[in-house]
């Protein structure tokens, strides 16, 4: 097998529609493309590509996404959990921080001096909150999975269920981010990946990149502040949306067969959006299985 990648092909993802919904609905200018019926998602570019040694000592890592909104009143201690929790574990959890909802993330004035004017919200936010029904915030996912009985996760969970997941350390999946492009002129994002199932199975895997923002400068709802408000917040770790929707698209299956050293190789792109500070930005690489979502990889580098 030669060395270098050999790209085999190329294809069109399906057109990804979303209902064109009333003028007045706040959704429309969350993600024009909710109303744009020529929208195509980014195609994808698979290869095979043959290392110069086996894959060893490779580490299972976790995503954690806390969903929240600047204006919750609960929504802080969540918050500071998930970042003391990837603070002890910087090189095995990734987190994102989903504002979602009108109730609790929408902008409260479009007056660019005042507080609660910006909007975090994203069209796969939204989507997973009606996936997951939540019935409040703050709560959240680990690897995309609740507790027994829910789609989600209180968060007073999170630190136990995260520990028990590092400390099993089984990965069956392997991805590598091998390098990352910002394509000034046409404004996207372009990154080359590595990935193949460590474990042989029948399972269905999606593959999906995502942006993450730290430090933005944005009042927050605060129930422990005098006054109900944090004026000078710093939002890190927030969820600026995915390049494939909300789940992501099919790559390969547990079944595939490579040689030892072969792994796939992926071309993925996603689209800028001007608000974005893309030296703040982290960029997440992450792979889940088809049948119920689960996130069983996550890799992550910053984008600059």
């Amino acid at each position: 097998m030669k060395n270098y990648l050999s790209i085999l092909l190329i294809f069109s993802i399906g057109i990804f529609l979303y209902s064109c919904q009333d003028k007045d609905d706040d959704c429309i200018y969350l993600d024009k493309r909710m109303c744009d019926p020529n929208f195509v998602l980014p195609e994808i570019a698979e290869g095979i590509v043959e290392l110069e040694s086996p894959i060893t000592n490779y580490d299972r890592k976790i995503f954690l996404e806390d969903y929240t909104g600047f204006r919750c009143t609960n929504c802080v201690p969540a918050s500071v959990t998930a970042v003391n929790l990837k603070a002890a574990n910087p090189d095995r959890l990734s987190i994102a921080g989903v504002h979602c909802t009108s109730t609790f993330a929408a902008p409260l004035t479009s007056d660019t001096t005042q507080p609660f004017h910006k909007d975090f919200r994203t069209v796969e936010g939204e989507a997973f909150v009606t996936y997951y029904n939540f019935s409040a915030l703050p709560t959240g996912t680990i690897n995309r999975l609740g507790s027994q009985g829910n789609k989600y996760l209180p968060y007073a969970e999170w630190t136990d269920r995260v520990n028990a997941l590092l400390s099993e350390n089984n990965p069956e999946v392997y991805i590598r981010i091998v390098n990352v492009e910002i394509d000034e002129e046409d404004q996207k994002i372009v990154v080359n990946v590595h990935a193949k199932p460590l474990i042989i199975s029948d399972k269905k895997y999606l593959i999906n990149i995502s942006v993450t923002e730290d430090e933005i400068k944005e009042a927050q709802k605060d129930n422990d502040t005098p006054g109900g408000t944090i004026y000078d917040y710093v939002h890190n770790h927030v969820y600026r949306g995915s390049g494939y929707g909300p789940w992501g698209i099919d790559v390969f299956d547990g079944a595939i067969e490579l040689n030892t050293n072969e792994v796939l190789s992926y071309k993925l792109t996603m689209d800028i959006k001007p608000e974005w500070n893309l030296n703040n930005c982290d960029l997440l690489v992450f792979i889940s299985n088809s049948s119920n979502r689960e996130v069983v990889q996550i890799e992550e580098t910053p984008l600059k």
